[in-house]
């Protein structure tokens, strides 16, 4: 954060070496103190079940600039892609010479380098040269958030060799891909995938370039699903549930905003639900009870804390609300409710998963009576009372409109994205499940819609204007205004790239019937915008594939079912009867079940194998 600061003439040879005395050495300070008033917590060592953060890539040079003239001894080096980890010098100089390196994410109109938006992380390492021979140089010890690379001190003609970014993050096992017939919509994935790395740092954090890189509960629990398609983040979560629901849940039942808790307070709703909702997601993701196990006794305390907040199942509790949404947000009321239902639907499923069945029982009794509780929110006409895009994607994403409603209430969720001129208004909460609700309401063409956006706001905003990562805010940076705010402007904050599971899910249709994958469902979103796709996640049991093209009214599929597991999957099809596999009828191919036709698709049962499906295709 701060950076770091080397000497190498003062460096000592043989400090490696058996023999060498150390008696002059001074011990590390431990760092080990207090955060604000609040005293450390006595660190407990356990085993570490997840690999430590190390080097991952590494990244050239694509292009130098000299703000200052040639003669000024500054030269910005840019990396092509914002990352995290530091710069590898590799010059020659003289003895002594001091070098200054500073990192930035983005540059000022003028040409020099863009460091504001960091606050109090000076993010700047300092060198002085042995001299008289090619140096290579590494910061010690720290890590930056970053795509430019700024040297002041130099004396030689700056060459693209002089700085490599060493990119640094958790390693994990990459298992999702996906590529669509949107240049942009692939750009938007790039940026996805560089979010995740850049934060999965030991912690998932928000950001790695300012003075914050906390972990925020909410904004692990918005992205895990999307993080759990792109990559093995089994061991990681593993590690982190452990910080996240014992040591960062206060003595009340309740769930710090950060974990670690940094003392920063606790009981913000989505927040503290991360608690719920990211063991839920694992256990989905891998099927391992075990995550269930170690950490329902949290878990059930934070429950019973939301009881004592939710007099007649309609919670008090509050928080950030839908944060950094542009008008359409939704109450307080209707995110507590929404997220409490949610809640107790989820340990429902994850007690009957370590089979307490009387637990379960219990859960699912809750969630009938916050549901009950939540539809007394709603109008005749089907208005979510009070809300706007935010309220009607908790409500159809999780399972709480009431089924007399839903017909009017998807017409009153259309009609919010109309108001905002077909963009997109939600924050932190509403944006991760916001197409996927649309999808559930039978909007499929406004959810295509709002993600081939490309005008303010939207995420291919900020693709065409050259993120190569997640931005923190939908305005970071505008044509017309500029930088925002600085106290709070992140470009590479992975929380609004949670529509990684709508690419997956949706337009790949690559989804869990069952924890691990063991009954799979392939469902593509096919055509609105989109003409093909190809689209696959490795699952515990092997790769699922989902490729499908459109051509001349014709829709041809690929899918791929691992051994192991079963898949239904819908063809999207207003000819049922003309659905083929390898050229012949489903219906008369060996170990394909026809389920059932319905007015737009046809849904089959399949086994492991290879499938190559055709049909007409009429946009619906």
């Amino acid at each position: 954060m701060l950076g770091s600061e080397y000497d190498a003439g003062k460096a000592l040879e043989g400090w490696d070496q058996p023999g060498f005395d150390e008696a002059k050495w001074a011990l590390v300070a431990t760092g080990m103190g207090t955060v604000g008033k609040a005293p450390l917590k006595e660190p407990l060592l356990v085993a570490d079940v997840s690999s430590a953060p190390r080097v991952q890539d590494l990244l050239p040079t694509v292009k130098i600039t000299e703000p200052l003239g040639a003669s000024s001894g500054v030269a910005i080096f840019d990396l092509g892609q914002n990352m995290s980890g530091w710069a590898r010098l590799k010059l020659s100089g003289t003895p002594g010479q001091k070098l200054v390196v500073r990192y930035g994410e983005f540059l000022n109109p003028d040409g020099t380098l863009y460091t504001a938006n960091l606050r109090g992380a000076t993010s700047t390492d300092r060198f002085t040269l042995a001299g008289n021979m090619e140096e290579i140089l590494e910061p010690h010890f720290t890590f930056h958030g970053f795509r430019y690379v700024e040297i002041r001190g130099l004396t030689e003609k700056p060459e693209p060799a002089m700085v490599t970014g060493v990119v640094v993050h958790t390693p994990m096992e990459r298992t999702g891909s996906f590529e669509c017939s949107s240049p942009l919509v692939n750009q938007l994935f790039h940026n996805i995938i560089w979010g995740q790395k850049s934060n999965y740092i030991d912690v998932p954090t928000d950001c790695p370039q300012r003075d914050e890189r906390a972990g925020w509960t909410g904004d692990a629990e918005f992205f895990i699903p999307t993080a759990a398609y792109n990559f093995n983040v089994d061991p990681f979560f593993t590690k982190w549930l452990t910080t996240l629901c014992q040591d960062s849940q206060y003595q009340d039942g309740s769930i710090a905003h950060v974990a670690p808790d940094l003392g920063l307070g606790s009981g913000a709703t989505a927040w503290g639900d991360s608690a719920v909702i990211c063991p839920y997601s694992i256990w989905r993701s891998y099927d391992d009870t075990a995550v269930i196990r170690d950490h329902f006794p949290a878990i059930e305390r934070f429950m019973n804390w939301m009881a004592s907040k939710s007099p007649n199942f309609i919670p008090k509790v509050g928080g950030f609300g839908d944060w950094l949404n542009k008008g359409g947000g939704a109450t307080m009321e209707v995110i507590d409710t929404a997220y409490y239902a949610y809640d107790a639907q989820l340990m429902a499923e994850m007690a009957r998963a370590i089979g307490n069945k009387e637990t379960a029982a219990k859960y699912s009794k809750l969630h009938d009576d916050i549901k009950a509780a939540f539809a007394g929110f709603f109008e005749p006409d089907g208005t979510l009372r009070g809300c706007s895009q935010t309220g009607y994607v908790l409500a159809f994403s999780m399972g709480l409109v009431p089924d007399s409603l839903k017909e009017k209430s998807a017409g009153k969720f259309a009609g919010e994205i109309t108001r905002f001129n077909d963009h997109l208004a939600t924050g932190f909460i509403g944006t991760p499940r916001l197409l996927q609700a649309l999808h559930i309401a039978g909007l499929d063409d406004l959810a295509n819609r709002l993600l081939l956006q490309e005008t303010y706001p939207s995420w291919l905003f900020q693709v065409k204007l050259g993120a190569t990562t997640m931005w923190e805010r939908w305005d970071g940076y505008t044509p017309e205004q500029g930088f925002q705010a600085v106290g709070m402007n992140s470009f590479n904050h992975y929380a609004f790239g949670a529509v990684g599971e709508y690419l997956y899910g949706m337009i790949g249709g690559i989804q869990a019937e069952s924890a691990g994958f063991k009954k799979i469902r392939i469902a593509p979103v096919v055509g609105h915008g989109i003409t093909w796709a190809n689209v696959s996640y490795d699952s515990i049991y092997g790769k699922i594939t989902s490729n499908w093209k459109l051509d001349q009214g014709k829709l041809s599929m690929t899918v791929v079912v691992p051994p192991n597991t079963i898949a239904t999957i819908r063809i999207p099809t207003t000819s049922s009867n003309q659905v083929q596999e390898s050229g012949r009828p489903v219906s008369k191919m060996e170990g394909i079940k026809v389920l059932r036709s319905e007015a737009d698709a046809l849904l089959l049962e399949v086994g492991s194998g290879s499938y190559q499906f055709s049909a007409p295709f009429v946009k619906s």
